[in-house]
């Protein structure tokens, strides 16, 4: 079995039928196995993690594959239900997710100066993934890991200077960089999926990248995503 999670584009949104035409639905025929599509519109890092943390925990001793397409870093969950399902939150409203967008940059401006920035969420998500690597290792699970948006040596570039000391310790900036980098050479490089998937389209450029103005990939894009990451899953395992 394969297990996929991710945002709208392991989701398959704007596809017509994204059970045949996803990606996760193609790499899973081209191994003949079935396949759990976990993958949710707008999911965060945050709960893609705890999801398939949850996953992994609770199948420990099946024979299970995951291929996990992080999101935009800076997207939050809450968690408001009583059977554990969340409510998808979006930190940054924009135009896909509001119509009303007069207060958008006063509302940006207020929420990285008060709540969150996105060093510190590349941090948080380097941390995921080395939570997850370490499980998956120990219970000799094979695993990719890839991004939509952004190259993973760009978010730890972006975040290995970033002072995440607290109190006593807050100043020990030259100690906090050794541990960001720790924890960066920590991951191994070849289950990380090194083109994220922006790029790796414009280096390809289908003619349907984006469906419509939602800016999803069309039938052609998920063709050529699945042979890639099959043959990075081939190449590496």
């Amino acid at each position: 079995m394969i297990y996929f999670n991710g945002d709208s584009f392991t989701y398959g949104q704007d596809l017509d039928n994204r059970h045949s035409d996803g990606f996760p639905t193609l790499i899973s025929e081209e191994n003949k196995i079935g396949y759990i599509n976990d993958a949710l519109p707008s999911s965060s890092n945050e709960r893609i993690f705890l999801n398939t943390l949850s996953f992994l925990l609770q199948n420990l001793s099946l024979d299970v594959t995951y291929i996990i397409g992080w999101s935009y870093i800076d997207r939050r969950f809450e968690s408001i239900y009583d059977d554990g399902s969340f409510k998808l939150v979006n930190l940054i409203p924009n135009e896909d997710h509001s119509k009303n967008t007069k207060y958008r940059n006063k509302i940006q401006k207020f929420l990285f100066n008060n709540f969150e920035g996105s060093k510190l969420n590349s941090i948080r998500l380097i941390s995921y993934m080395i939570s997850l690597q370490s499980l998956f290792n120990e219970h000799k699970k094979k695993y990719l890991f890839w991004s939509v948006y952004d190259d993973f040596e760009k978010i730890y570039n972006d975040c290995k200077d970033v002072d995440i000391g607290v109190g006593d310790y807050s100043d020990q900036k030259t100690s906090t960089a050794r541990d960001v980098k720790s924890m960066w050479n920590f991951l191994d490089k070849s289950r990380i999926v090194k083109l994220n998937l922006y790029d790796f389209l414009k280096q390809r450029n289908p003619s349907d990248v984006f469906v419509e103005k939602n800016k999803h990939m069309g039938v052609r894009s998920h063709i050529l995503w699945s042979d890639y990451l099959l043959t990075y899953l081939n190449n590496v395992y």
